[in-house]
């Protein structure tokens, strides 16, 4: 999971000042990592068809004891909430990640205790700094709400709506109860001619915010060839790479690994971490933009450097957490052969 001490180098760690993460999991890892002289190294990852897959359980296990028996954290980084998350960790699905950045990288919440005394403790001075950016999720449910009826008349055929249009219209009214404060979703239906212009259209209205656009998996699956896509729509004030970024300089991580599949973490794999995992089952418009910002190939089946960073491309069957186990093994590979 690691790239050699001496070419990454081993930074003179200040201690993290933070009390969220005093006595936490992460804490005790890094601390194991450093006293065995090694590059504090962390795995960020997406959950759904990359730490987890359909018919893959015996590799999400072996990835997760891997990452146990060398101390290295695992962070979830995901568009679902924390509750959405602990739901799947109670019923035996996926394990403790020492982190969760849930609702699109807007909240870090931290593990902390163990056995039958862990749980999850939001990290209160990055919800100060996402608060710090003036997101105001009424207003932005507004210029939605605005958008809608526009589009209703201008591209009637992209049935811009919000996700939730019954907690977003009672928010309007002042009846609603903010569930992600900062997160305002929405879907469009869009063919490739027309996309470019939809697209353009959305960030315009919400220019200011950050805005992740990607694919909805669950319905394009099921289309044939030359159907109009869905398309899931989120607006934010920070994402997932801002969220991996903080949680990197926080920590004093050396070594942050990203890991992901879909359109929504694109920006994470391209915006942050020292290396970034394409995973085998990626969804198109990821292995688009990787190939676009890495390079044709995208060093597939192997590693590409781009800069400062690595880039991993899968080329072969394997799928979702198996990637992630070969890079890591890549990696190790190439510590032995060279001495380092």
């Amino acid at each position: 999971m690691t790239e050699s001490n001496s070419e990454i180098g081993l930074a003179a760690h200040k201690e993290v000042e933070n009390p969220v993460y005093k006595g936490s999991v992460i804490e005790g890892m890094k601390k194991k990592q450093l006293e065995e002289g090694r590059a504090f190294t962390a795995l960020f990852t997406d959950i759904d068809n990359t730490f987890v897959a359909d018919g893959k359980n015996d590799a999400s296990s072996k990835l997760w004891n891997s990452a146990l028996e060398g101390n290295f954290p695992v962070v979830a980084v995901t568009g679902n909430g924390l509750a959405d998350v602990q739901a799947r960790i109670a019923s035996g699905e996926l394990p403790y990640f020492s982190a969760i950045a849930s609702c699109v990288g807007t909240e870090i919440w931290v593990l902390n205790g163990d056995g039958t005394d862990r749980r999850y403790l939001q990290d209160n001075a990055f919800a100060q700094e996402v608060a710090s950016h003036g997101y105001d999720r009424k207003a932005i449910a507004a210029l939605g709400a605005a958008l809608i009826e526009e589009m209703s008349v201008t591209s009637p055929a992209s049935g811009f709506v919000f996700q939730q249009p019954e907690q977003e219209e009672a928010l309007l009214l002042g009846q609603g109860r903010q569930v992600q404060p900062y997160k305002t979703s929405f879907y469009f239906l869009s063919s490739q001619d027309a996309y470019d212009g939809l697209v353009s259209s959305i960030r315009d209205q919400f220019s200011g915010q950050k805005v992740v656009i990607c694919e909805e998996i669950g319905h394009n699956s099921k289309i044939q060839p030359g159907e109009a896509k869905k398309y899931c729509v989120d607006v934010l004030p920070v994402t997932k790479s801002d969220a991996v970024n903080y949680l990197k300089s926080s920590l004093d991580i050396d070594i942050a690994v990203v890991a992901g599949d879909s359109g929504n973490d694109t920006e994470m794999l391209e915006g942050s971490g020292d290396v970034s995992i394409l995973v085998g089952g990626a969804r198109d418009e990821a292995v688009a933009a990787i190939s676009e910002e890495a390079g044709s190939g995208s060093g597939k089946g192997s590693f590409r450097r781009v800069g400062d960073k690595l880039y991993y491309q899968e080329a072969s069957e394997r799928v979702g957490p198996e990637s992630i186990i070969h890079a890591a093994e890549i990696l190790r590979r190439a510590q032995r052969r060279f001495g380092k």
